[in-house]
């Protein structure tokens, strides 16, 4: 790889098609800082992104910034995402937000 200083021009790249930069950016800022931008618009590709690597600290925190977002209005959309990618955690969230607010969900 290193010959006197100098990098070679034969490294190895690999082009990942299936997610954005943006959200893969995330994934690798995660990794080596252990936090996470998370932009509102790129938490259901970050959370298929979890779901194709395995990658349960990142799905964990992408279900919480889910948990602390949830309104009347986007508590069926919540749980259809929990449900769809088993975010056990945030349909656990939603449940706690779900009695709270029985009479007008």
């Amino acid at each position: 790889m290193f010959d006197g200083g100098k990098v070679h021009d034969d490294l190895v790249k690999t082009e990942v098609k299936e997610f954005s930069a943006a959200v893969f950016k995330a994934m690798v800022d995660f990794m080596y800082l252990s936090e996470v931008s998370l932009d509102s618009n790129n938490l259901i590709e970050m959370l298929q992104l979890c779901q194709h690597l395995s990658l349960p600290k990142l799905k964990a925190a992408i279900e919480a910034a889910f948990s602390e977002t949830v309104t009347v209005e986007n508590f069926t959309d919540r749980m259809m995402l929990s449900r769809a990618f088993k975010a056990d955690e945030l349909r656990r969230n939603l449940v706690v937000f779900g009695k709270e607010n029985l009479e007008v969900l």
